[in-house]
């Protein structure tokens, strides 16, 4: 089933929950750069970790044949590096990713990310 509500394409689809039962139907909102979290991808953007400014100057522009982009929302994820083209996601942990907050949120998206198809590294 799909659905177009504002410029979203929304797919319902059956999947199984977290206590391997299979719910009735799970809203999936396709990749899409949301405008509602357009300054704080920018903000992200400008504050780049070093490892990150290093990894973005040997991926952008499509240096390794696909194009990647930087600081990209997914669902309400906003991802360091992603290449829609290979459903690949690049993630650069920093200090504060030491967190066990910060960790237990980081497996959950990655999880989420994984069960939607993508590939996170």
């Amino acid at each position: 089933m799909c659905y177009s509500i504002s410029n979203y394409n929304i797919i319902f689809f059956p999947y199984e929950g977290r206590l391997g039962g299979v719910s009735a139907m799970s809203l999936y909102i396709p990749y899409s750069n949301d405008i509602q979290y357009k300054s704080t991808r920018k903000t992200l953007r400008q504050q780049a970790t070093k490892a990150e400014q290093v990894i973005w100057k040997y991926i952008r522009a499509k240096q390794l044949g696909v194009k990647f982009r930087r600081q990209y929302t997914i669902a309400t994820y906003i991802v360091d590096f992603y290449s829609h083209e290979l459903k690949l996601i690049i993630e650069i942990d920093g200090g504060i990713h030491g967190d066990e907050n910060v960790q237990k949120k980081n497996k959950e998206r990655q999880a989420w990310l994984e069960q939607h198809g993508y590939t996170v590294v």
